[in-house]
């Protein structure tokens, strides 16, 4: 088998469909990360996530990776919470990179629907309300 670029395209695509049936089955969502490749073999990180709804299954992960984030104030049950900014506009938590160093918290500017990445001290401070995001397409 040659492995190029066409092909990992082509194996990704044929993956996404063979994992369908399995994650119907288990009630899970599966992923496929990134796909690092040679001429002789190639690999990629595979997540399993319990469940289906993709909002959930964000939740979730904000809450497996608040850790890297709670001495900003920041907790469990936090996704989608809004927290007022160093500049005085309301934004809300939408995810946390456990990976990022610097920016490791992500968030939505309620008003624009922009997406942005920050540190803990962008927080001014956190609001006990809730966000439910709106569509901005």
């Amino acid at each position: 088998m040659k492995i190029d670029r066409d092909t990992v395209v082509q194996f990704r695509a044929d993956f996404n469909k063979a994992m369908e049936e399995l994650e119907e089955k288990y009630d899970l969502t599966i992923k496929l990360g990134k796909i690092t490749y040679w001429q002789d073999h190639f690999t990629a990180p595979l997540e399993a996530n319990a469940g289906r709804d993709p909002e959930q299954i964000k939740r979730a992960e904000f809450d497996r990776n608040v850790w890297k984030v709670e001495e900003y104030g920041v907790r469990e049950g936090m996704y989608m919470r809004i927290f007022v900014g160093r500049d005085k506009r309301r934004y809300a938590f939408t995810g946390i990179n456990s990976k990022a160093t610097r920016y490791p918290l992500k968030y939505i500017d309620i008003l624009t629907g922009a997406r942005y990445k920050a540190g803990g001290g962008f927080i001014d401070h956190i609001t006990d309300e809730v966000y439910v995001e709106a569509s901005y397409e």
